[in-house]
């Protein structure tokens, strides 16, 4: 199982050490491209971070949402059902709505 690994891995890993990086239909050396592909890392990291805040954020509302004492019991269905179907952005609505009014 090793050994076909390792094989494999190797089989893939040779076209890519014989690559040529190709700018503007020259070739040019590969360590020219390296800053676009450190600014995709970049842009995927912070947009991981980004997606994580906004569950996090979204959670939380979620729990607020079924603690809270509603007024009316169809209310807190709901504002449930907004959260859970519109995600992040019926998150956002609820803070706004329903939570920011419940601090002033």
């Amino acid at each position: 199982m090793k050994k076909s690994l390792l094989l494999l891995l190797i089989l893939i890993s040779l076209p890519l050490a014989a690559a040529e990086c190709m700018l503007d239909g020259e070739v040019v050396p590969c360590s020219e491209l390296t800053g676009f592909f450190w600014g995709m890392g970049i842009f995927i990291f912070l947009f991981i971070l980004l997606m994580l805040a906004g569950l996090v954020f979204w959670i939380i509302m979620l729990v607020d949402c079924a603690k809270r004492n509603f007024k009316k019991s169809e209310d807190k269905l709901i504002w449930i059902l907004i959260v859970v179907l519109l995600q992040v952005i019926g998150a956002v609505v609820y803070y706004f709505v329903v939570k920011r009014k419940d601090k002033r």
